[in-house]
């Protein structure tokens, strides 16, 4: 995890929390990567209790920003951090089996009967 500097317009941008609605709460952030224009945010919201990992991109004509509400904490994300990366494979295996209501239950079922 890196110690970054956002501008005041970064700031400005991060600084509504979207799930509160509001933009007079505290709102406390981390940089967790940062490459080039780049950064990750861990973003977390002292009124609501919420947080939120937010792609933050800036250059001298823009600030934009993305963001997910997650449930995580700071140092649940360094676990990821060491994980492999999920192959395109994966994640067509993932929705395959997902896309199919009864895969879970085929999936389960044999190790109910074993047990």
């Amino acid at each position: 995890m890196t110690e970054g500097r956002l501008s005041k317009e970064a700031v400005r941008l991060i600084s509504f929390c979207p799930v509160c609605e509001r933009r007079d709460v505290e709102l406390r952030g981390r940089v967790l990567l940062e490459e080039g224009e780049a950064k990750l945010l861990y973003v977390h919201c002292g009124h609501g209790k919420h947080a939120m990992l937010t792609l933050l991109m800036t250059n001298p004509e823009m600030v934009s920003s993305v963001g997910i509400v997650t449930d995580l904490a700071v140092a649940d994300l360094a676990t990821f951090e060491a994980e492999e990366e999920i192959e395109e494979d994966e994640v067509l295996d993932g929705h395959q089996f997902f896309a199919d209501p009864s895969a879970l239950g085929n999936r389960l079922l044999p190790l109910v009967k074993t047990a």
